[in-house]
């Protein structure tokens, strides 16, 4: 595939997946709210908002691997290439630990947190396990996603995402019309979201020259990613305390229900800003 080919295929792809999931976004979400009602609605919200803080702790190396995956790619040096995929699988395998005992922890007392009625005061602990663990998974996994970013493979990446969306739209819709409930929504969405990288995986491993191995882990590429990953790492910081501390603060502060309108209105909002 020529670069031009490459670079209208990535282009179009990424258009696509944009209107599909604005799409799927503006009818689901009124959809699964008249399904749940106001206060487990503001409660999905609410775990996902909590849970998204566990971004930071990509700490740019996610980044670092779309940068340097595209470097060692274009001068063909495999030996380094190994030494960044497997530092960064290290590095995200301690990271998912962390972040499994923190949502276990955090399940002991999240329902008291954020003011769970008692009739959903079993099914917000485990939603936010649930939640949580796919977060903690997708670390790893996504070195894979980012491997694909960085061989310029955008098209692949949105065929996947879109293709993923409308089947989870699909099976929420199934499930919520035959008396599921906050949690059949939540191990859709989570068990879509980690399906992605199987297709991932499968395509790095099939292509890329790629060999797994202790010591592959190089602690000087460790540095070399921690230092450029350092703006991205700011960057994500100051995302979440401007687009998720809103929904957290409504949640603690006031109630779930109030989630909701809150949630419904800033996803119109961002829904025209995006096209």
């Amino acid at each position: 595939m020529s670069v031009k080919s490459k670079a209208l295929g990535n282009i179009a792809s990424n258009w696509c997946g944009l209107l599909v999931n604005v799409l799927v976004g503006f009818f689901l979400a009124p959809f699964i709210l008249h399904r749940l009602g106001n206060v487990a609605f503001g409660l999905y919200v609410l775990v996902f908002s909590f849970t998204g803080y566990y971004g930071v702790l990509d700490f740019g190396i996610r980044s670092s691997i779309i940068r340097f995956v595209a470097r060692f790619d274009a001068i063909g040096d495999h030996e380094n290439f190994n030494r960044l995929i497997n530092t960064s699988l290290f590095s995200y395998g301690v990271v998912a630990l962390l972040v499994f005992i923190v949502t276990v922890l955090g399940s002991f007392w999240v329902d008291s947190l954020f003011h769970v009625s008692p009739a959903l005061s079993h099914a917000v602990p485990l939603l936010f396990l649930v939640v949580g663990s796919g977060i903690a998974l997708g670390f790893p996994l996504s070195v894979f996603g980012g491997i694909i970013e960085g061989l310029q493979r955008f098209y692949l990446l949105n065929v996947v995402q879109v293709t993923s969306t409308l089947l989870r739209a699909c099976l929420i819709v199934i499930a919520l019309t035959h008396g599921g409930g906050l949690l059949s929504v939540g191990f859709i969405t989570v068990g879509f979201n980690l399906m992605t990288y199987v297709p991932y995986v499968a395509f790095v491993l099939r292509t890329v020259p790629l060999r797994f191995g202790s010591r592959f882990f190089d602690r000087s590429t460790f540095v070399t990613m921690a230092r450029y990953g350092s703006s991205t790492f700011l960057i994500g910081i100051a995302e979440n305390l401007r687009f998720g501390t809103d929904s957290m603060v409504i949640g603690m502060l006031i109630s779930a229900t109030a989630i909701t309108f809150f949630s419904i209105a800033s996803k119109l909002v961002q829904y025209s800003t995006e096209v």
